[in-house]
């Protein structure tokens, strides 16, 4: 598994379908807006910023968009049930 490979996935998906830039997702996610530009430059997160980023993409992921293959998606947070149409 590469997180770093991973995170950009998400975000590039996720950006291109919702129109919203790299540094907003970021910010939305808890980072700061630089973050994946840190990511596409070598740099690295711990497993637990990465199990936020995920999980917050797999609650805010809009339902016409793919997620993407070979990333393991882990299931919506069930208080997080109406995040997706409000992300």
């Amino acid at each position: 598994m590469d997180w770093r490979r991973d995170l950009i996935a998400l975000v590039e998906r996720f950006c291109a379908a919702t129109g919203k830039s790299e540094s907003r997702v970021a910010s939305l996610i808890g980072g700061t807006g630089v973050f994946y530009r840190r990511l596409r430059a070598g740099g690295d997160c711990s497993a637990t910023v990465y199990q936020r980023a995920l999980q917050w993409f797999s609650d805010h992921w809009p339902a016409e968009t793919e997620w993407p293959e070979g990333i393991d998606r882990p299931m919506r947070s069930p208080s997080d049930s109406t995040k997706a149409e409000a992300a």
